[in-house]
Protein backbone atom coordinates (compact mmCIF):
# COMPACT_ATOMS: atom_id res chain seq x y z
CA UNK A 1 0.00 0.00 0.00
CA UNK A 2 1.71 3.32 -1.16
CA UNK A 3 0.30 6.47 0.55
CA UNK A 4 1.55 9.95 -0.70
CA UNK A 5 3.36 11.41 2.21
CA UNK A 6 4.01 8.63 4.33
CA UNK A 7 6.62 6.18 2.33
CA UNK A 8 7.18 3.02 4.96
CA UNK A 9 3.99 2.23 6.21
CA UNK A 10 4.97 -1.44 6.76
CA UNK A 11 7.92 -0.88 8.42
CA UNK A 12 7.83 2.43 10.29
CA UNK A 13 3.73 2.90 11.23
CA UNK A 14 2.35 1.75 14.31
CA UNK A 15 0.76 -1.98 13.55
CA UNK A 16 -1.14 -3.86 15.06
CA UNK A 17 0.58 -7.47 16.24
CA UNK A 18 -2.73 -9.31 17.18
CA UNK A 19 -5.86 -10.57 15.73
CA UNK A 20 -7.62 -7.31 16.19
CA UNK A 21 -9.74 -7.01 12.72
CA UNK A 22 -10.13 -3.57 10.54
CA UNK A 23 -12.97 -1.49 12.36
CA UNK A 24 -14.64 -0.91 9.32
CA UNK A 25 -14.18 -3.66 6.91
CA UNK A 26 -13.20 -6.52 9.58
CA UNK A 27 -9.92 -7.55 7.38
CA UNK A 28 -7.11 -9.15 9.37
CA UNK A 29 -3.96 -7.71 7.12
CA UNK A 30 -1.76 -5.26 7.91
CA UNK A 31 -3.81 -2.54 10.23
CA UNK A 32 -2.61 0.18 12.08
CA UNK A 33 -3.21 0.18 15.93
CA UNK A 34 -6.13 2.19 16.78
CA UNK A 35 -4.88 3.19 20.27
CA UNK A 36 -2.50 5.60 18.19
CA UNK A 37 -5.17 7.81 17.06
CA UNK A 38 -6.81 10.99 18.41
CA UNK A 39 -10.48 11.16 18.49
CA UNK A 40 -14.06 10.24 20.53
CA UNK A 41 -14.30 7.48 19.47
CA UNK A 42 -12.34 4.73 19.61
CA UNK A 43 -11.07 1.89 17.54
CA UNK A 44 -8.44 -1.09 18.08
CA UNK A 45 -7.39 -1.15 14.26
CA UNK A 46 -7.60 -0.02 10.97
CA UNK A 47 -6.41 -1.41 7.91
CA UNK A 48 -4.37 0.32 5.30
CA UNK A 49 -7.01 0.17 2.66
CA UNK A 50 -9.75 2.24 4.58
CA UNK A 51 -7.24 4.51 5.79
CA UNK A 52 -6.36 5.12 2.26
CA UNK A 53 -10.25 4.99 1.09
CA UNK A 54 -11.05 7.96 4.05
CA UNK A 55 -12.89 5.50 6.29
CA UNK A 56 -11.95 7.28 9.44
CA UNK A 57 -13.60 10.44 8.15
CA UNK A 58 -16.91 8.30 9.36
CA UNK A 59 -16.06 8.74 12.71
CA UNK A 60 -13.99 12.05 12.99
CA UNK A 61 -10.82 9.42 13.83
CA UNK A 62 -7.76 11.48 12.77
CA UNK A 63 -3.78 9.99 12.71
CA UNK A 64 -2.12 13.51 12.46
CA UNK A 65 -2.37 16.89 13.28
CA UNK A 66 -1.59 20.02 10.82
CA UNK A 67 -1.41 23.11 11.53
CA UNK A 68 -4.13 24.14 9.43
CA UNK A 69 -3.73 28.58 9.83
CA UNK A 70 -0.17 27.61 7.71
CA UNK A 71 -1.74 25.36 5.07
CA UNK A 72 -4.55 28.03 4.68
CA UNK A 73 -2.18 30.67 4.44
CA UNK A 74 0.44 29.02 1.94
CA UNK A 75 -2.43 27.63 -0.19
CA UNK A 76 -6.09 29.37 0.17
CA UNK A 77 -9.01 27.82 2.16
CA UNK A 78 -10.33 25.81 -0.18
CA UNK A 79 -6.94 23.77 -1.19
CA UNK A 80 -5.85 23.39 2.41
CA UNK A 81 -8.91 21.52 3.16
CA UNK A 82 -8.79 19.09 0.60
CA UNK A 83 -4.98 18.70 1.46
CA UNK A 84 -4.87 18.43 5.14
CA UNK A 85 -7.93 16.17 5.34
CA UNK A 86 -4.93 13.86 3.17
CA UNK A 87 -2.70 14.32 6.29
CA UNK A 88 -5.66 14.14 9.03
CA UNK A 89 -7.64 11.38 8.11
CA UNK A 90 -5.54 9.16 5.19
CA UNK A 91 -1.57 8.95 6.26
CA UNK A 92 -0.69 6.98 8.99
CA UNK A 93 0.10 8.70 12.48
CA UNK A 94 4.05 9.63 12.02
CA UNK A 95 5.90 7.53 14.37
CA UNK A 96 6.60 9.45 17.41
CA UNK A 97 5.71 9.48 21.04
CA UNK A 98 5.31 13.10 21.10
CA UNK A 99 2.21 15.24 19.76
CA UNK A 100 3.68 17.19 16.36
CA UNK A 101 2.25 19.05 13.43
CA UNK A 102 3.15 17.20 10.30
CA UNK A 103 5.60 19.28 8.82
CA UNK A 104 4.31 21.47 6.13
CA UNK A 105 6.91 23.26 3.39
CA UNK A 106 6.95 25.54 0.52
CA UNK A 107 3.75 24.67 -0.27
CA UNK A 108 3.12 20.90 0.66
CA UNK A 109 3.73 18.51 3.28
CA UNK A 110 7.16 16.86 3.75
CA UNK A 111 7.15 13.22 3.14
CA UNK A 112 8.40 10.88 6.23
CA UNK A 113 10.83 8.26 4.39
CA UNK A 114 11.82 6.68 7.78
CA UNK A 115 13.42 6.98 11.16
CA UNK A 116 16.80 8.92 10.60
CA UNK A 117 20.40 7.46 11.44
CA UNK A 118 23.91 8.87 11.54
CA UNK A 119 23.99 6.27 8.57
CA UNK A 120 21.10 8.57 6.63
CA UNK A 121 23.93 11.60 6.41
CA UNK A 122 27.11 12.14 4.99
CA UNK A 123 28.08 14.43 7.93
CA UNK A 124 26.78 16.61 11.07
CA UNK A 125 26.35 19.67 8.73
CA UNK A 126 24.54 18.09 6.59
CA UNK A 127 22.06 16.66 9.09
CA UNK A 128 22.15 20.19 10.72
CA UNK A 129 21.14 21.54 7.14
CA UNK A 130 18.09 18.95 6.80
CA UNK A 131 16.47 19.87 9.85
CA UNK A 132 12.61 21.69 9.68
CA UNK A 133 11.86 24.85 12.12
CA UNK A 134 8.75 23.24 13.95
CA UNK A 135 7.91 27.21 14.98
CA UNK A 136 7.96 25.63 18.42
CA UNK A 137 11.62 25.29 19.66
CA UNK A 138 14.80 26.03 18.70
CA UNK A 139 16.72 23.63 17.04
CA UNK A 140 19.89 21.81 18.94
CA UNK A 141 21.66 19.95 16.20
CA UNK A 142 24.59 18.67 18.22
CA UNK A 143 22.87 17.11 20.78
CA UNK A 144 20.14 15.80 18.27
CA UNK A 145 22.98 14.72 15.92
CA UNK A 146 24.73 13.16 19.40
CA UNK A 147 21.00 11.24 20.24
CA UNK A 148 21.17 9.52 16.63
CA UNK A 149 22.23 5.87 16.81
CA UNK A 150 24.83 5.16 14.63
CA UNK A 151 23.33 2.16 12.88
CA UNK A 152 20.71 2.31 10.31
CA UNK A 153 16.89 1.93 11.43
CA UNK A 154 15.04 -0.74 9.04
CA UNK A 155 11.90 -0.41 11.12
CA UNK A 156 10.33 0.18 14.33
CA UNK A 157 11.01 -3.46 15.66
Amino acid sequence: MAFQYFADPENFAFLRDDDSPCAYCGSTGLRLDGGNLYGTSQIEAVCFACVERGALIEDDISTNSVNINQVREALGRDSAEELTNTIIYRTPKLPTWQDAFWPFVDGDFAVFLKIASKTDFVDQTQFAESILPDGVSVPNPEWQWQMLPDHPINNLK
